[in-house]
């Protein structure tokens, strides 16, 4: 169920996703990241325009590759994103969304910091393949197909809250 946002709150998130866009794009976009561990297994994960969206927390009417584009836009381009092509839901609501955006800038730093890789992860009504966590924050990854893992979710460990 769709949540009830003011303009101004539509107006923070476009902010922000603006932001995250323009992070997204220079350091995480079409790479792909390899996870060694236990000296002989790995696992690869890729960024990809379709998992910007997922990743923000943040629901549109636009498809997830348009809806990635269009935040990159600005306001004097053809298509920009606006306030009726987003939304949040009261399974993804807005505060969540929020805390999503606030450490997006840092999700690289998994991969580039002294990080762990746990696996098997699973909470109540939960579970992943994978994570990888350094002491600020942690990727919770589900398996998509062979050594490839996608659907990344974010968790803070000091505000303790998955993206």
């Amino acid at each position: 169920m769709k949540e009830n946002l003011t303009i101004a709150k539509k107006k923070r998130l476009i902010e922000k996703l603006k932001n995250a866009a323009i992070y997204y794009r220079d350091y995480l976009l079409g790479k792909s990241f390899l996870v060694l561990y236990n000296e002989n297994q790995f696992v690869e994960v890729l960024f990809k325009k379709s998992d910007f969206m997922h990743l923000t927390g943040v629901s549109s009417n636009l498809n997830a590759e348009r809806f990635f584009d269009v935040c990159l836009k600005k306001g004097s381009d053809k298509r920009y994103i606006r306030e009726s092509d987003i939304f949040t839901t009261t399974l993804h609501p807005f505060h969540l969304a929020i805390k999503k955006l606030e450490v997006f800038a840092e999700i690289h730093n998994v991969f580039y910091k002294a990080s762990y890789l746990l696996e098997d992860i699973r909470f109540e009504k939960s579970s992943y393949t994978f994570g990888v966590a350094n002491f600020e924050l942690t990727l919770l990854c589900e398996r998509y197909s062979n050594n490839t893992y996608l659907r990344l979710l974010t968790k803070k460990i000091n505000s303790l809250f998955i993206l």
